[in-house]
């Protein structure tokens, strides 16, 4: 529910946020950036969520309705955070192709294809075998990198090689 919500968050304020940058690329390697930033923290996130769920919802057994309704709900918001930066990621990609003269009919649907697969895939590879093969630490380490290196590279990209002004 909580990916399903975000997704759809996350396309209605990238239709506010585009109409604020005029820079995508800009725009898009932030989004990058602050998935990777928030998959780097998820460990300390976790331990937040407990010890907030524990303070604010302080039963004297963990197990009342209360107390795991209230962590839900929290736990909820929380990631509310990457998944709506996920949500708002395909509508700024569709946004920079669409601006570089790419015909929107076919592609569109090539792009969202070509998103989906990559998330099933990575799904797929991190589920089955990064986490067996390096440990849930490690591949959170590397999935984390992974983004900031996207949002590095995409920010870098977006900057003239060069100044022709001089």
């Amino acid at each position: 529910m909580v990916y399903m919500s975000g997704l759809a968050l996350g396309n209605f304020a990238a239709a506010r946020l585009l109409a604020f940058f005029k820079q995508e690329y800009k725009l898009f390697a932030l989004i990058q950036g602050a998935i990777g930033i928030f998959i780097l923290a998820f460990p300390q996130t976790l331990k937040a969520v407990e010890s907030l769920s524990g303070s604010l919802f302080s039963p004297s057994i963990h197990t009342s309705f209360f107390y795991l309704l209230g962590k839900a709900l929290i736990t909820f918001l929380v990631l509310l955070i990457p998944t709506t930066l996920i949500g708002a990621s395909f509508p700024v990609m569709v946004s920079l192709f669409a601006k570089m003269g790419v015909s929107k009919t076919i592609f569109i649907g090539k792009l969202n294809f070509s998103n989906s697969l990559g998330s099933v895939f990575g799904a797929l590879i991190t589920g089955f075998f990064l986490i067996y093969a390096l440990g849930a630490r490690t591949s959170l380490i590397l999935t984390g990198g992974l983004f900031l290196a996207t949002g590095t590279l995409v920010f870098l990209a977006s900057k003239p090689m060069f100044n022709p002004k001089r």
